[in-house]
């Protein structure tokens, strides 16, 4: 059982650096990957990018499996943005 003392031993969640936590929110890990639907992290999950979990009635993720899909994507060579999506104009 927890008692007074112990509940504020405990940091809220904004209090938490995103690393640090264990699990993230599905909401919290879209951002955390520009912004992606929640769709998408579950097409990401059945590809074995990202690892999901059960706490209860609630889904989440693991946070290790959002660095490490972060950690294992590529960077992209400097100037490589630079022509994307220009088109050639006739004179």
């Amino acid at each position: 059982m927890t008692t007074t003392a112990d509940t504020r031993a405990i940091k809220p969640r904004s209090d938490i650096p995103w690393r640090d936590r264990p699990i993230l929110k599905l909401n919290d890990a879209a951002a955390l990957l520009g912004g992606v639907s929640r769709s998408n992290l579950y097409r990401m999950q059945a590809a074995g990018q990202l690892v999901f979990v059960k706490i209860g009635g609630r889904t989440g993720i693991k946070t290790s499996s959002v660095i490490e899909y972060l950690a294992s994507l590529e960077a992209i060579p400097a100037g490589a943005l630079r022509d994307h999506g220009a088109k050639a104009v006739r004179a």
